[in-house]
């Protein structure tokens, strides 16, 4: 028997027909299914791969868009690192950054 493999961004639930990948899920060349994105990892539709939250941002839950602004930002005195499922607190040695902008550097808020 021969199995459908889907070009990237797309994949079969068994149908025989190859669709996109929802949002929050990804495929690579010759799948035959879409994954999720791991927490603090998102996609839009017929991706190919999940992108990282950036840093000062975190996802909570897997399988995520980036149009359902499901990502939220840190409260001030946190900081997270790209691909953050959470917030950590910022130690004593935290930079401050100017109201209304976010420090690249680690250890930034």
């Amino acid at each position: 028997m021969c199995s459908l493999l889907c070009l990237a961004g797309k994949g079969h639930p068994g149908s025989g027909q190859c669709f996109d990948c929802a949002s929050g899920k990804f495929s690579s060349e010759g799948s035959t299914s879409c994954s999720s994105c791991s927490t603090g990892l998102y996609s839009g539709a017929a991706s190919l791969s999940c992108s990282d939250c950036a840093a000062g941002t975190y996802l909570t839950n897997s399988a995520t868009s980036v149009e359902f602004s499901a990502y939220k930002i840190c409260s001030e005195g946190t900081y997270s690192s790209p691909a953050s499922s959470t917030c950590t607190v910022c130690p004593d040695a935290c930079v401050d950054c100017p109201t209304g902008y976010f420090c690249p550097e680690l250890n930034g808020r």
